[in-house]
């Protein structure tokens, strides 16, 4: 399948990143194989996706928003929204925009109907392996949210409802046009809602055409209208070989739409 965005081995890389802590958790995967000498199950995940869950259910808490309903731009395999899922009982229903094919697709056998999934990982720099897990338990805590997938890009048209809680982590950086993302997602969220997005400030000119939306701190895309609730760092990884890594900081912000 051609993806626009990433490839086979792209995709096991976000299978470990995003889903095996779960699984390695639920003792569903124990171990692994790999070209070279054996691979502690700890470096094949990340928690990044559970920290991040924990700051946005926090900040909801101290914000006194109760969110019911929930759009997230960037899904890719939805593991952000099955932890936000878990964590904010007030939710109801939920739209998620992941442009990619190959994300969503993987979204798509792991969280919408009971099944065994085959899973990709990275097993050597030229080589990925598949193992099998059961998503039940992944599928029947996410049932009750009214949920609604689109695959495409998310610009301002996208949508035409706004939302008590607007998420997007990770993407920004990824964009031909940031600010214009932004914009999109400040036109989505309601008046007395939550924003939530975080960038790694990977900017990369093969993405973005216009260097000025690249800034140092994406505080810098709000103003008058926007409160800030709360900002944090939290660390994330990605595999791409069996004994290698990149680690980014990914700076989060959480602010509430004043008017």
């Amino acid at each position: 399948m051609e993806d626009f965005y990433l490839t086979d081995r792209g995709l096991a890389g976000y299978f470990e990143a995003q889903w095996f802590d779960k699984f390695i958790e639920d003792k569903q995967i124990e171990t692994i194989t790999s070209r070279s000498k054996q691979v502690p199950l700890s470096f094949l995940s990340s928690p990044h996706c559970s920290q991040v869950a924990d700051f946005i259910a926090q900040t909801v808490l101290e914000s006194g928003v109760q969110p019911c309903s929930l759009l997230e731009v960037g899904a890719a395999l939805g593991r952000n929204y099955y932890e936000l899922v878990q964590r904010l009982s007030s939710l109801k229903e939920a739209t998620l925009v992941e442009p990619s094919n190959r994300l969503i697709d993987g979204f798509k056998q792991l969280l919408i109907e009971e099944q065994r999934v085959e899973l990709t990982y990275l097993h050597d720099v030229n080589t990925i392996n598949t193992l099998e897990v059961e998503n039940r338990d992944i599928v029947q805590k996410c049932a009750h949210v009214d949920l609604t997938l689109i695959n495409q890009p998310f610009e301002h048209d996208t949508l035409q409802s706004s939302f008590d809680l607007v998420v997007c982590l990770n993407v920004i950086d990824q964009c031909e046009s940031p600010l214009s993302v932004i914009n999109a997602l400040k036109e989505a969220t309601k008046v007395g809602g939550l924003m939530v997005v975080s960038c790694t400030y990977q900017w990369n000119a093969k993405h973005i055409k216009n260097e000025d939306e690249a800034v140092d701190d994406i505080k810098e895309y709000f103003a008058e209208g926007w409160r800030l609730v709360s900002e944090a760092d939290h660390e994330y990884r990605i595999r791409f070989n069996d004994r290698f890594a990149r680690q980014f900081l990914s700076h989060v912000v959480a602010y509430i739409r004043m008017d």
